[in-house]
């Protein structure tokens, strides 16, 4: 894509995802003292040293963004090399997640192929939605180099992983698929928390950052009705078609829920319609309240070039406090 289609459409993809007041929301999911972090305003990313207080806005240059998802580039030591790593960024008003992007190039190993099948017992690692009571109206199965895959909605809560008091997002995760011979119009999944929750949210689409065109090659949802099965209240929720985080936000709290396919994107390729990820607020970032103090005290720091970002300043090494 030429630069300036680059930049029209990253532009289109990140103001249409924040509401007239602007959330600053870091980029990741881990801790919250990760070294070098990602974060951006509604409208340019920015990449925050936390050792140097530096901070510096990422050229357009190291920003792709088409056909429904952004990749971003961005240093992510602290030692003074320059290095850079690249990710599928999921923007959120709430959250922001990165996905390691490998490139197009590289291909599934075949313990990745194993893990989703239930071969190998990556699944037995915890889930930060672990205890969710789930079931749909359809799934479907397939094999996959002689490997049975289930893309069934227990996939939707297995998106992030908790260990250790962190989060991060699951590198074997599949989505589930509704499993019609037609776009699953009708197709359902209801899913009860293990604690009631006012809000959840929603990646739509099949999101694989191995193979981007997943994500238009099968169909997506473009309106969900959310019903609240305590309350018994319904309503209408609209997805637009990119790579995003999509915040429902319930009537009222509850455990338990039902979605239900009502219009869909069609894919390019194939009819299935794909729902990535399930989840409720994490640990790891709450509220767009934190989210915006943590934005502003980086702005308080130092704007450098991105080059610069990881150079410390000059300390004479006289200095009786910071020069031994």
């Amino acid at each position: 894509m030429k630069k300036i289609g680059v930049l029209f459409v990253f532009a289109m993809l990140m103001m249409s995802v924040f509401a007239e007041e602007v959330v600053y929301a870091p980029i990741g999911l881990g801790s919250s003292d990760e070294t070098n972090f990602v974060f951006h305003d509604g409208k340019d990313f920015y990449v925050a040293n936390q050792l140097n207080g530096n901070y510096a806005k990422i050229p357009d240059k190291y920003i792709s963004a088409s056909d429904g998802h952004v990749i971003i580039t961005y240093p992510y030591n602290a030692t003074g090399e320059f290095k850079l790593i690249t990710v599928l960024a999921i923007p959120g008003e709430y959250y922001s997640l990165k996905m390691t992007y490998p490139g197009e190039n590289q291909k599934r190993s075949e313990a990745y192929y194993e893990a989703i099948s239930g071969k190998s017992n990556w699944y037995s690692y915890s889930f930060f939605n672990k205890n969710v009571k789930t079931s749909s109206t359809s799934h479907l199965s397939e094999t996959i180099r002689g490997n049975k895959v289930e893309y069934s909605p227990k996939n939707l809560f297995k998106f992030i992983t908790y260990i250790d008091h962190s989060e991060s997002v699951n590198p074997y995760s599949i989505p589930w698929v509704e499993g019609k011979d037609d776009y699953g119009i009708g197709e359902s999944i209801t899913f009860e928390f293990e604690k009631e929750v006012s809000a959840f949210n929603v990646i739509n689409g099949y999101v694989d950052s191995y193979n981007l065109s997943l994500f238009k090659n099968n169909s997506r949802v473009k309106k969900l009705k959310v019903e609240n099965l305590t309350t018994g209240k319904s309503w209408l929720v609209d997805f637009e078609d990119k790579i995003y985080i999509n915040r429902i936000i319930s009537d009222a709290p509850s455990k338990s829920y039902k979605i239900t396919i009502m219009e869909v994107y069609e894919g390019r390729k194939y009819k299935d319609t794909c729902i990535t990820a399930i989840f409720t607020d994490t640990t790891w970032w709450r509220a767009n309240e934190k989210a915006s103090t943590y934005y502003k005290n980086f702005k308080s720091g130092t704007l450098v070039d991105f080059n610069d970002l990881n150079k410390f300043p000059y300390i004479d090494p006289n200095d009786p406090i910071n020069g031994k």
